[in-house]
């Protein structure tokens, strides 16, 4: 039976990334996969911008279908701006359409310039995004192999433990703690490359 660790080979070979893959609509275990990704940092960003749950709620599902409708069309070019940037724009679009619907429910003079909430939510959104890219990879990462190799990792790259300390708690010679919080740091990294972060996915 393979050990967790082994797993992990499919995530540093030479393959498609996330984005390229759920360009695939029939693709469904990419698309569940996007889905656990960023269904939470949108709906965190709605939330941010003022609307109540159920709001929030419609307005990552409409995130959703706009994606699923443009995203064939959609190309990488990273010298022009990622993924992310591209999710902001629909994103903030949404964002401001249910804003100004709901002002207008209310007056019947239609809002002539975006609410000033969406201009700290530009601001925001890289440093953000960027956050929750490398936490759900660190998660991934983290569910996939030994424990000790995670602790390795947590104890003297996260913690900034010295690594004879960690060695001994954990019963290993000090060059394994090196080597597992380094193979781990390379792992996380090569998760965030899967979600077109690579650059950004700073530990």
């Amino acid at each position: 039976m393979p050990k967790p660790d082994d797993d992990l080979r499919s995530s540093q070979r030479t393959h498609a990334s996330l984005i390229q893959r759920v360009r695939d609509l029939t693709d469904t275990a990419s698309w569940v996969e996007f889905d656990r990704l960023y269904r939470p940092f949108l709906f965190k960003i709605a939330r941010r911008s003022g609307l109540p749950p159920e709001d929030a709620d419609e307005i990552v599902q409409e995130v959703f279908a706009k994606v699923a409708q443009a995203i064939v069309e959609f190309q990488l070019d990273h010298e022009r701006g990622r993924f992310r940037g591209w999710l902001k724009a629909i994103t903030v679009r949404k964002l401001i359409d249910r804003r100004r619907a709901r002002d207008r429910s209310v007056s019947p003079v239609a809002m002539t310039s975006d609410p000033p909430v969406f201009d700290s939510l530009e601001e925001d959104w890289d440093r953000e995004y960027r956050r929750h890219v490398l936490n759900h990879a660190m998660e991934q990462v983290r569910s996939r192999i030994e424990p000790k190799t995670w602790t390795c990792f947590e104890e003297h790259t996260l913690r900034r433990r010295r690594a004879e300390e960690i060695a001994t708690e954990l019963g290993m010679t000090v060059n394994a703690v090196y080597v597992n919080a380094f193979r781990t740091i390379g792992r996380i990294r090569a998760q965030c490359q899967d979600y077109e972060e690579e650059k950004e996915c700073e530990i």
